[in-house]
């Protein structure tokens, strides 16, 4: 496993088993030298890549958050020969115009093969194509870039899919309008609704479809239904027509 010990300038490599260091790369007695722009300081997130790389994000500053940057942030990815011991830049990415994070910050491996870079103090967070820079110039290949409003920042920021599902059920309610009932679904948070089902019938534990099928539209779906009730409930559909999650049974007013 890595260990990142930002102060000291150091990654090390620990046997899992054992915990003993097995190398260290950076710092005070380092066992790797370093080829062109492979040096880093005040690094956070390092983490294992596929045939002996790593990558972290080098924040190259500070030991104060008003303190002399070392050298400019950057989303940096090392080779390491075991061999040689020696640090080779394997690819980079800088921001333009230039960031110095005093701390935090992350460099992310997307699964096709791009980097989403976090800068950590600075409010920035970027996405860049897989083939980055071997330099310390701004990287060309970026394809967006976003600030965070006002003093925001985020420790790290990270690209991925992401499936809300409440612990809570769907809430449904029901009014009258011009002679027919209407149905109001919801389920706050949920990302995997594509259309609502509806049930009616005479007593909480009769209750059959009414609408099979009402394609969700917003935050809140109204649903008209010739169903009488007075007793109604709602299912949550997937975009397959699975239900996801059934609401509580809710009784119509009088009117």
């Amino acid at each position: 496993m890595l260990i990142s010990a930002r102060n000291m300038w150091a990654i090390y490599g620990v046997s899992r088993k054992t915990g003993a260091i097995r190398w260290q790369l950076g710092g005070k007695e380092s066992d790797f030298t370093f080829g062109p722009n492979a040096r880093f300081y005040w690094q956070h997130h390092a983490r294992f890549r596929p045939g002996h790389r790593i990558s972290m994000f080098d924040d190259g500053c500070c030991n104060q958050p008003d303190g002399t940057p070392e050298q400019q942030s950057h989303g940096l990815i090392l080779n390491l020969d075991f061999h040689t011991h020696r640090a080779t830049v394997e690819r980079t990415y800088y921001h333009d115009p230039a960031l110095f994070a005093a701390s935090q910050g992350n460099t992310q491996a997307l699964s096709g093969g791009n980097q989403f870079i976090g800068w950590g103090q600075e409010s920035y967070y970027s996405e860049y194509a897989e083939a980055g820079n071997t330099g310390s110039t701004p990287s060309r290949n970026l394809l967006y870039d976003a600030r965070m409003p006002g003093s925001d920042i985020s420790y790290r920021a990270f690209r991925q899919a992401w499936v809300g599902t409440p612990y809570y059920p769907p809430k449904a309610a029901v009014r009258t309008r011009d002679g027919h009932r209407v149905v109001y679904a919801s389920w706050n948070g949920s990302t995997r609704t594509r259309a609502w089902q509806v049930l009616a019938g005479p007593d909480p534990r009769s209750l059959s479809v009414v609408v099979r099928h009402a394609p969700r539209a917003g935050f809140e779906t109204a649903v008209t239904t010739r169903g009488r009730g007075p007793y109604f409930q709602v299912k949550a559909l997937d975009a397959s027509g699975k239900v996801l999650r059934t609401s509580a049974v809710v009784r119509a007013n009088a009117h």
